[in-house]
C-alpha cells in the first residue's frame, strides 16, 4: 500500500518568560490530570535581545526532557525558537502558523508563561485555528509558590484550565 506514512505526535507550544518553572509546571499538571496530555514534541519560543529569555528556555528544555522521560517519552523533541523581544505580531503569527501547520497530531498551546500580550496573542491564534486541540492555563492561587515545582505546591492552590476543550465540551 503506497502513500505517506504520517506519524501522529502530540505537540506542545509555549512562549518562555522569565521563569522556566512556569513552562514546566503546566506540562507537569497536564501529564498528571485526568484528561492528560503528554507531549512528544515541545516548541519553546523565547525572546532575543538584552532582556531575552533564551537562558530560561534552555533551563526549561532540560527540565521538560527529564519530566517527559518519567512519563515514558524517552526521546522528546524539544525545539527552541527565537523571536524579537519587541511585540511584532506579524513575526509571531508567521512562526506560530508555521509550527501549527507543520504538526500532524494533537496540538496544545500553553498560555501560562510569558508576557500578557503573548498570552493574549496565543489565545487568539488557538481559538481561531481548528488544528489546535487544547489551550492550557495553570492558575496559581498563591504567589508564595511562584517559582516552586508542581508537586511542591498544594494541589488545591493550582487549577489547570483547558479553554479549548472545556469550551467545546459545553457547546
Amino acid at each position: 500500500m503506497g502513500g505517506c506514512e504520517c506519524i501522529m505526535t502530540r505537540c506542545w507550544i509555549s512562549f518562555v518568560g522569565t521563569s522556566p518553572v512556569a513552562v514546566v509546571n503546566t506540562i507537569w499538571a497536564s501529564c498528571k490530570k485526568a484528561h492528560s496530555f503528554i507531549p512528544e514534541r515541545v516548541h519553546l519560543i523565547y525572546t532575543e535581545g538584552p532582556s531575552g529569555t533564551k537562558k530560561h528556555a534552555e533551563e526549561a528544555k532540560a527540565m521538560i526532557s527529564t519530566l517527559l522521560q518519567t512519563y515514558g517519552i524517552k526521546n522528546a523533541e524539544i525545539i527552541l525558537h527565537a523571536i524579537c523581544d519587541k511585540p511584532i505580531f506579524e513575526e509571531y503569527e508567521k512562526l506560530l502558523n508555521s509550527i501549527i501547520n507543520g504538526e500532524t497530531g494533537e496540538i496544545a498551546i500553553d498560555l501560562t508563561p510569558g508576557r500578557k500580550y503573548m498570552s493574549i496573542f496565543l489565545h487568539h491564534i488557538a481559538m481561531n485555528n481548528e488544528k489546535v486541540d487544547r489551550l492550557f492555563y495553570l492558575l496559581l492561587k498563591d504567589n508564595e509558590y511562584l517559582n516552586e515545582l508542581y508537586p511542591v505546591i498544594p494541589y488545591q492552590l493550582q487549577v489547570l484550565f483547558d479553554f479549548k476543550s472545556d469550551v467545546n465540551a459545553s457547546k
